[in-house]
């Protein structure tokens, strides 16, 4: 009995997950819809959320806490600072800090000014535990494929979500120099070789501006 709760135990996981971004990026839905409740309030109001918030989802044996922090800015007012200042310090104490951007107004604002856009990318699409080997698509996956495919935007690929990353990261020696020949480096050297080929073949002209007096 006591070696069946001991291996349990060390099969079960808990991590830390702080969403941030601007205001209305969509960090409450994101965490309402992976938890699979309401616990975050959404409205088209900025700044609704005011504290950390958290809510527990579950994949497979492994419990991830999610944290909804409050959007994050130049802040003015000292509410304001405040709530950038809770933001950051739910950033700090988690494990991983996902930065969440609503890729579609970026999108759209870029097809307004003429810019070349030159694909999507999904990054942290699919989490592989280093211990046993299992993959769990913790954020979600195949949103960005989706994303590209409806607003008729290249999709350029998918990197993962694994702890290697961060940490060669953090060192200054990235997973393209310290693991060359690693599963995550070819998945940033398949980016860099689709992103190259974009400029080579992106032959519009730069995007003309015309100022007017008042």
């Amino acid at each position: 009995m006591g070696e069946d709760a001991a291996a349990t135990t060390e099969a079960t996981r808990c991590a830390f997950i702080a969403l941030i971004g601007a205001p209305n990026a969509g960090k409450s839905t994101l965490i309402n819809a992976l938890v699979g409740s309401k616990v975050a309030i959404v409205t088209p109001k900025v700044q609704t959320t005011r504290a950390l918030l958290r809510g527990i989802a579950m994949e497979g044996s492994a419990q991830l806490v999610l944290i909804d922090t409050p959007g994050i800015f130049a802040p003015r007012r000292r509410l304001d600072r405040a709530m950038v200042t809770t933001a950051w310090g739910g950033a700090h104490d988690a494990d991983i800090v996902a930065l969440l951007i609503d890729a579609k107004k970026g999108i759209t604002m870029f097809k307004k000014t003429q810019v070349p856009i030159l694909g999507v990318i999904e990054n942290m699409s699919v989490f592989t535990c280093p211990d046993c080997g299992s993959s769990h698509a913790i954020f979600g996956h195949g949103g960005a494929r989706e994303t590209a495919e409806k607003l008729g935007a290249p999709f350029l690929g998918e990197i993962p979500l694994v702890p290697l990353i961060r940490e060669t990261s953090d060192a200054g020696t990235p997973v393209s120099v310290s693991v060359p020949d690693g599963p995550e480096a070819r998945a940033f050297l398949d980016l860099a070789t689709k992103v190259a080929a974009a400029l080579e073949s992106e032959s519009k002209s730069a995007p003309k501006i015309i100022i007017e007096s008042a």
